[in-house]
C-alpha cells in the first residue's frame, strides 16, 4: 500500500552547515579582532545563503567591523538581511542589536544604533556601547542571495 493520501517524499536538496573559520570570518578597518571561541556556519540552498555567527572576543581590535562572506552576494540584489546581537559580559552588561549593509561582494558591514532612534553608525569597540572587551560576545544570523 503506498500509504495514500499520505506520502513520504525524499528530496537531494539537504543542505548541511558548512564551517566558516573564526580567522577568516569578522573583519576591521582596523586592527582585526580575534576570537577565544565560537562558530561560524553557512548553508547554500540553491542562490539563498544562510549564515549563523557567535564570536567570543579574545582581543578587540580597532576601526569599522564588518563580516566576510565565505560566498560573494549577487551583484544584482546585494541586500543582506538579519540582525546581529552584542552582549557587553564584561563591566557593561547591555544587549544591543544591529543589522548589516552592503560594503563588497565578498564583505558586509555591521551598522547599530548607540540609543532607541538614534542614526546606525558603524560597530566599534566603542560604539553601539563604549567598552567592548575579552569575553564580550557578538552573535547572529545572516541571509542573501548569491549569482
Amino acid at each position: 500500500m503506498s500509504g495514500a493520501p499520505y506520502s513520504t517524499v525524499y528530496s537531494g536538496l539537504n543542505p548541511t552547515f558548512i564551517d566558516w573559520p573564526l580567522t577568516s570570518f569578522l573583519a576591521s578597518s582596523g586592527t582585526v579582532p580575534t576570537a577565544s571561541s565560537g562558530y561560524a556556519k553557512y548553508q547554500k540552498i540553491g542562490n539563498l545563503v544562510l549564515l549563523q555567527f557567535k564570536y567570543t572576543f579574545a582581543t578587540v581590535g580597532t576601526g569599522n567591523y564588518a563580516l566576510n562572506l565565505p560566498v560573494p552576494i549577487s551583484a544584482s540584489f546585494n541586500k543582506p538581511q538579519g540582525s546581529w546581537f552584542v552582549k557587553y559580559v564584561s563591566g557593561a552588561n547591555k544587549i544591543h542589536e544591529g543589522i548589516f549593509n552592503e560594503n563588497t561582494d565578498t564583505q558586509i558591514n555591521m551598522v547599530a544604533s548607540g540609543t532607541f532612534g538614534a542614526a546606525a553608525t558603524s560597530f566599534t569597540s566603542a560604539h553601539p556601547n563604549a567598552g567592548l572587551a575579552a569575553g564580550d560576545i557578538v552573535h547572529g544570523e545572516v541571509r542573501y542571495i548569491i549569482d
